[in-house]
């Protein structure tokens, strides 16, 4: 069985990282969906995505200071998906597009694993019936008045 350390999962996302570095040079050369580097870009980060996938099953093994350390990881790693985002876009290149979707998924499907088990120590604290059946009504009314 595998040590599970959140180190394994900062050097993966430092590969995300680069490629996120290097999404200003993609817009000079990535004009047609044939490019080699556009598709090699979009190989990469098809790995690093199948690299997170595995990670989200190692979360319920880690201890509540890894998942600290994860949590901060993440949230400091979201303004660089942000602008890799933003370059993508720029680019449309249909290849790069599809595989940075499917990226940004794991990495936020990561991050609610990691918030999951970050609050699974928490109380439940149930909902006061009278908010309930307020919230019930105004999306009752809500839907009516959007059909």
């Amino acid at each position: 069985m595998a040590v599970v350390t959140f180190n394994t999962i900062q050097i993966g996302a430092k590969r995300t990282s680069l490629v996120a570095r290097i999404a200003h040079f993609i817009k000079l050369f990535a004009k047609s969906p044939s490019n080699w580097i556009s598709l090699r870009i979009a190989a990469n980060i098809m790995h690093d995505t199948k690299f997170i996938e595995q990670q989200i099953t190692l979360v319920k093994q880690m201890d509540d200071e890894q998942v600290k350390k994860g949590m901060a990881f993440i949230q400091s790693m979201l303004p660089e998906l942000v602008k890799m985002d933003n370059a993508i876009e720029k680019i449309q290149n249909p290849a790069l597009s599809i595989a940075f979707r499917q990226h940004e998924l794991a990495v936020y499907d990561l991050e609610a694993k990691l918030h999951l088990k970050q609050t699974e120590h928490l109380p439940v604290i149930p909902t006061d019936p009278e908010l309930r059946e307020a919230l019930h009504y105004a999306t009752v009314i809500s839907l009516n008045s959007h059909l």
